[in-house]
């Protein structure tokens, strides 16, 4: 069979992958996005977005969704040491309203809730004949032409192989990422040496 060929192919669909994807979309772009899970992730990696983020949820047409699930909100948050004493706290009321309002009239700083709002974008593109999405499909090889660059990769479930083209590939897989490490993409180390515990809970009573 012959090698598919993409405008763009985008390996890791977190949300700034999907994100991505629906902006090519906008533009008339065909997009092949890789992603190595199957399903999205079951618990949040991320947790705060600003008001840039919001305007580009908007301009994908997913933003007034994601607000009526209740996926994104506005939240005190309190950072605290080993013995309970606050580090760091971000009092939504006490900023003023010149604080919380930024671009385009948006709240500079917000809570997401991520693997719904990773769905909520995921759906968004799922119908358009522009996309072809390769879930549960690792990349194992790029290989870079003058013009293009040709993706090999396999299903996780049963090991089959096989191969893309592109103009061009777009690394959102995270801070392990294959395609930075593939094409040897310099990394700067800021060496955040702080240690901290992340819980996710399900809260079942009223709050």
């Amino acid at each position: 069979m012959p090698i598919k060929n993409y405008d763009v192919a985008i390996i890791g669909c977190g949300p700034v992958g999907a994100t991505l994807v629906n902006y090519l979309v906008l533009y008339g772009h065909t997009v092949a996005v890789i992603e190595k899970h199957a399903e999205v992730f079951y618990c949040p990696r991320a947790g705060g977005v600003d008001d840039e983020t919001r305007r580009n949820f908007d301009t994908i047409g997913v933003l007034d969704e994601i607000i009526q699930n209740g996926d994104i909100y506005e939240a005190d948050l309190v950072l605290c040491d080993a013995d309970e004493r606050p580090i760091s706290v971000l009092n939504r009321a006490s900023l003023g309203e010149e604080h919380t309002s930024g671009h385009a009239n948006l709240p500079v700083f917000s809570m997401f809730y991520q693997p719904n709002v990773e769905k909520t974008l995921r759906r968004a593109y799922e119908d358009s004949p522009l996309v072809d999405s390769y879930t549960g499909y690792e990349v194992i090889a790029i290989e870079e032409h003058d013009q293009s660059a040709t993706i090999k990769y396999f299903k996780r479930g049963d090991k089959s192989e096989g191969e893309i083209e592109a103009k061009y590939i777009v690394g959102c897989d995270g801070a392990n990422s294959f395609v930075a490490k593939q094409l040897k993409v310099d990394e700067t180390n800021f060496d955040y040496t702080e240690k901290y515990l992340i819980i996710d809970a399900y809260v079942n009573d009223d709050i």
